[in-house]
């Protein structure tokens, strides 16, 4: 009775461990292996908004600790933004300590300037996202004008034009935004075919290739694009013809009858004057016979061998599926 208990006893504790170790390994997709304690999670920062900040890891006196240090400028993301970290005993959450800090032309959480320190449990892996808005942004949008095309994009991004021709960007001069902070530089580059000819609005002028703006207020940039002349083909001259002399052509003395061919009466074979030119008739030549060649008809045999195996088959089973009747009849 002992032994058949202690048997159950063992089952039920191998099955227990084997839930255990299924769970464990459904938290932790990404590592693939089964754990039973401090299993692996990932912690990944993620940003939205056009704002700018920075988000670091830290101990649990909010000292940094450099395995997560991400940033966000005017909607891109840069640096470390995730670390692999153990769980606790029995897989047991974790908190991550972290401090946030931000320009004072960006929101969290409609706070312009909000930094702070927090921190965030983990207990699988995980994404944390925090969003960071602009404090009264202003918007640059840019209008191309010209017969030509050509595309114009901003540093920092934003604007990528193209398709993405307006961009909202921190006013320079408010909220604690000074230079650089409100100056956006727009860079034109025209395509295959067409020219840039000059900026015009926003302060932007001349032909250079790049232009700073100073974002104070809405604005509008106009970068110009022409086609490129086609050359015009020049004129050749006409070359005129020169004509050759004919050659005069000296007639033939008229041979007269000696006197022994007049004594005898014979004829006098005309004489042939000097250049003519005997006159060949043309014989007929034989055309090419353009009636096409037939090629034959198509080759059935595949498709009568086909029929035939279908036919046979068909047979087959014809007289299989009698035999059996009979069979089954007797």
């Amino acid at each position: 009775m002992v032994g058949r208990a202690a048997r159950l006893a063992l089952a039920l504790g191998v099955g227990v461990l084997l839930a255990v170790g299924g769970l464990q390994a459904s938290a932790s997709p990404a590592q693939g292996v089964i754990c039973f304690s401090l299993c692996p999670a990932t912690l990944t920062i993620a940003f939205s908004g056009r704002g700018s900040g920075e988000w670091k890891s830290t101990d649990n006196s909010f000292a940094p600790d450099g395995l997560i240090d991400c940033k966000r400028a005017y909607g891109v993301t840069s640096g470390t933004c995730s670390h692999t970290y153990k769980l606790g005993v029995l897989n047991a959450p974790i908190t991550i300590y972290y401090v946030f800090t931000e320009p004072s032309w960006s929101e969290v959480g409609q706070t312009c300037g909000a930094n702070g320190e927090d921190g965030v449990s983990v207990g699988a892996n995980k994404t944390y996202t925090t969003v960071i808005n602009l404090c009264a942004p202003d918007q640059l949008s840019i209008s191309k004008q010209g017969s030509g095309t050509g595309t114009v994009t901003s540093a920092p991004g934003g604007i990528n034009c193209g398709t993405a021709c307006a961009g909202l960007f921190p006013a320079n001069g408010r909220d604690g935004c000074a230079n650089p902070c409100g100056q956006i530089s727009l860079t034109e580059q025209p395509r295959s075919g067409s020219r840039f000819a000059g900026w015009s609005g926003g302060g932007c002028s001349g032909t250079s290739s790049t232009c700073l703006v100073t974002i104070t207020a809405a604005t509008v940039v106009r970068p110009m694009f022409e086609l490129n002349a086609t050359p015009t083909p020049s004129a050749r001259p006409t070359a005129v013809p020169t004509q050759t002399p004919v050659p005069a052509t000296t007639p033939a003395p008229t041979p007269t009858a000696t006197p022994a061919a007049a004594a005898s009466g014979s004829p006098v074979p005309a004489a042939t004057p000097t250049g003519s030119v005997a006159q060949v008739s043309p014989s007929p030549t034989t055309e090419p016979s353009t009636t096409p060649t037939s090629s034959g008809g198509a080759d059935n045999t595949p498709l009568i061998l086909g029929t035939l195996a279908l036919v046979f088959i068909g047979a087959g089973l014809f007289f299989a599926f009698r035999a059996r009747s009979k069979a089954t009849t007797r």
